[in-house]
């Protein structure tokens, strides 16, 4: 039994290490799906992640290559016809990202100005720290996101509740 334990631990840690780094295939994906409801319009927005070849490798620490990620984001509005926005590490400007990847978009929030979505470029193989940046899509599909970075990471732990 104890065997058997050991044995899901490892095809356990195996998969994580797969998923996380890009080094493998481009067919790895991440998908999320998420509704927001502002001046009586329903947004339902799909964010899809996925390792692209045809990007520049980083390398991680270690000087193993990583392939940077592709994330698109498609907008619905009231069941309309989807809008697409695909971002590449290269979207994104800042001092010190030439050894980051594409690590991740959330939503965040949605008001007059649009839908606001985080970004977050980080060291291949790291899933925290790095260069936070903010996005607004426009709500009505029409226009160019706004990326401007974040400098105001709200992460000091002496605002952690206890």
């Amino acid at each position: 039994m104890k065997k058997f334990y050991w044995m899901a631990a490892l095809a356990l840690a195996l998969t994580s290490i797969v998923a996380c780094g890009g080094k493998s295939s481009s067919e790895q994906t991440a998908d999320t799906t998420q509704v927001a409801e502002y001046n009586g319009h329903q947004y339902h927005f799909d964010i899809v992640s996925a390792p692209d070849d045809s990007l520049p490798r980083v390398k991680d620490r270690f000087g193993d290559p990583y392939l940077d990620n592709r994330i698109t984001v498609s907008v619905v509005r009231d069941g309309g016809t989807p809008v697409r926005f695909s971002f590449t590490k290269a979207d994104f400007t800042a001092d010190g990202t030439r050894h980051q990847i594409l690590g991740g978009i959330a939503f965040s929030s949605v008001d007059a100005s649009g839908l606001h979505f985080g970004a977050q470029l980080n060291a291949p193989g790291d899933e925290e720290g790095g260069t936070a940046f903010k996005i607004t899509l426009p709500l009505v599909g029409s226009g160019k996101p706004q990326i401007v970075q974040d400098t105001n990471q709200d992460t000091a732990s002496d605002d952690v509740e206890e």
